[in-house]
């Protein structure tokens, strides 16, 4: 039988837990619900299948995306939506106090 019902088994059917069918559905996973009945799902197999063959869903095993994916979404957006963090500044100001007393102790001042 293609169809599969209810949480459980679509989770079951592609090898994970019921939160993660339930996130992948959210990416595009072909998931159908049953008018008037909150909270009922269903799916079939086969269209599952296809999905994940086509690429459309999540990478192999649960994999982050790559650093090209980071990469693209830099350039699409601009490097001024990624602002840099409180950590990446005290590390650039770590590094200069450390060259200055590097120079101090050479007597290079």
């Amino acid at each position: 039988m293609d169809e599969v019902q209810g949480w459980k088994e679509i989770a079951g059917h592609i090898g994970k837990g019921v939160r993660q069918a339930q996130r992948w559905e959210k990416l595009g996973m072909p998931v159908h619900r049953v008018a008037g009945m909150d909270g009922v799902v269903f799916a079939y197999r086969s269209e599952i299948d296809r999905w994940r063959l086509s690429g459309a869903g999540p990478r192999a095993e649960g994999a982050a995306p790559g650093p090209e994916a980071r990469e693209t979404a830099i350039a699409e957006a601009g490097a001024a939506s990624f602002p840099r963090t409180h950590a990446a500044d005290l590390r650039v100001m770590l590094h200069g106090a450390l060259g200055h007393i590097a120079i101090i102790t050479c007597g290079l001042l």
